[in-house]
């Protein structure tokens, strides 16, 4: 009868027992499974890896092949070949292209034209000589023109350039040159009956 009783009672406890079961079952399950409303992970599970962005995991970039550097040396060493061609053995051989050719010789400039002594005489000095003014010898009067180059060509020269008694020197044209007074002076002899002989 006493183990009657023991099972009875054994019994009987069974429906008191098994929620404290239960609970228990549920608190051993949140612990190893995390809090699904706290934002918890399973137990054991490592987070997922992202990049900075959060789009996804971070990926790295592939590694840019090495810039080889050139040197000058390679450059300096190599020789010059312009103009040269290489023979079988490796020596220089001359070019066949034909050389320029030499430039010619600047030809010399013209000689320049004679003066015209009647231009400069009829320019410069039939103001004075035509009419004989300021005691000037008059152009063809063979016998005052006789007395001035009874002197010698070189006297009447030298006296046509610098001047003589009223004639300033170069008649007063100071631009003229040396060969326009001579020029002149020698149309005016010429058209006067000449040098005659003098020197």
């Amino acid at each position: 009868m006493k183990n009657i009783r023991g099972a009875m009672t054994t019994v009987s406890s069974i429906p008191r027992i098994a929620p404290a079961v239960a609970c228990a079952g549920a608190c051993l399950l949140l612990l190893a499974c995390g809090d699904p409303a706290a934002g918890g992970n399973p137990a054991g599970s490592a987070p997922a890896a992202t990049n900075d962005a959060g789009s996804g995991p971070t990926q790295e970039a592939p590694e840019s092949p090495p810039v080889q550097e050139t040197t000058d040396s390679a450059a300096e060493a190599a020789p010059d070949t312009s103009g040269t061609a290489s023979g079988p053995s490796g020596e220089v051989v001359p070019s066949d292209e034909p050389e320029p050719p030499a430039a010619e010789p600047v030809a010399a400039a013209p000689p320049a034209a004679p003066v015209d002594g009647g231009q400069v005489y009829a320019t410069y000095c039939a103001l004075c000589h035509r009419a004989g003014l300021n005691a000037a010898p008059k152009h063809g009067n063979k016998i005052l023109w006789g007395r001035v180059v009874a002197k010698g060509r070189e006297q009447v020269y030298h006296n046509a350039l610098n001047g003589i008694r009223a004639m300033p020197p170069r008649g007063g044209i100071a631009t003229l040159s040396d060969e326009e007074v001579k020029a002149g002076t020698d149309y005016m002899v010429m058209g006067s009956g000449g040098w005659r002989g003098a020197e």
